[in-house]
C-alpha cells in the first residue's frame, strides 16, 4: 500500500512538473505543439527533426540518446522533467533557434485522438482559450456566457 502511494505521488509530481512547464510557455505567448508520446524514439526524433522546434519539454526519460543527438545537432534546447524538477537535458542547454514569427498569433496544436489513423494537429488559440476556458474574452472583454 505504501508503495501504491509513493507511485501515486510520483506520478501527480510528474503531471504537475509537466503543468508547470506548459503554463510558463503559456504565460510567455509560446506555440506549442505537442507530439504522440506512445510511439517509438525513432518517429519521435523524426517529428523532432521535420518541427525544428525552439525546445523540446518531455520527461526526463523520453530524452533518448537519438533524440538528444538530433538536439545537438539542430541546436535545440532540451528541457527534462523529473519530479517537480525542470532542467536543461544534458548537452542541451541552450537553443540556436530563432523564435519564429507567427503571422496568425500564437496557439497550441492539440493532437487528433488517431482513431482513424496518425494523430493530426488541430490548432487552437489563446483566444479561444481565453474565451471558453477563463470564461470570458480577455481580448475584447465581452463576457463568453451570453
Amino acid at each position: 500500500m505504501k508503495r501504491d502511494m509513493q507511485t501515486l505521488q510520483q506520478l501527480c509530481e510528474a503531471v504537475l512538473a509537466a503543468l508547470l512547464a506548459l503554463l510558463a510557455q503559456l504565460a510567455q505567448r509560446r506555440n506549442i505543439r505537442m507530439l504522440y508520446a506512445f510511439q517509438s524514439a525513432a518517429s519521435i526524433v523524426r517529428q523532432v527533426e521535420q518541427q525544428n522546434p525552439t525546445a523540446v519539454v518531455a520527461a526526463e526519460q523520453d530524452f533518448s540518446p537519438e533524440l538528444r543527438e538530433v538536439l545537438q545537432r539542430q541546436g535545440i534546447a532540451g528541457i527534462a522533467l523529473e519530479e517537480m524538477d525542470a532542467r536543461a537535458s544534458h548537452g542541451c542547454a541552450t537553443s540556436r533557434q530563432a523564435a519564429g514569427t507567427v503571422s496568425i498569433g500564437p496557439q497550441i496544436e492539440i493532437l487528433t485522438s488517431g482513431t482513424t489513423g496518425t494523430p493530426k494537429p488541430f490548432p487552437i488559440s489563446y483566444a479561444m482559450i481565453a474565451k471558453f476556458m477563463v470564461g470570458e474574452n480577455l481580448l475584447t472583454g465581452e463576457s463568453a456566457l451570453v
